[in-house]
């Protein structure tokens, strides 16, 4: 099931039915309640289809998946980085 079903095959047709319904003169005793599951049924798919969605490449390589990895190879130290753009005692 691909991802973009969850939005257009559910969120989207509630959000028509309710904006159908607010033209309808009962709408006023239930609008806080319709709005309301309109929002959660949004929020309740985006979080699915985040959750759904497969990681980045980049994060399932061995290299990148350690984040906080120090020192790193791929992020200049604080005296490279003075260094590279000009500063003579960057690093204090």
């Amino acid at each position: 099931m691909p991802l973009w079903s969850i939005r257009f095959g559910v969120v989207c047709p509630l959000g028509l039915v309710v904006l159908c319904y607010s033209y309808v003169s009962s709408f006023e005793r239930h609008w806080q309640l319709l709005v309301a599951t309109l929002v959660l049924s949004a929020t309740a798919g985006f979080i699915i289809m985040i959750t759904a969605m497969p990681a980045p490449a980049m994060l399932r390589h061995r290299r990148f998946s350690r984040i906080n990895s120090y020192p790193s190879p791929w992020r200049p130290t604080a005296e490279e980085f003075g260094q590279a753009f000009g500063f003579a005692d960057f690093a204090g």
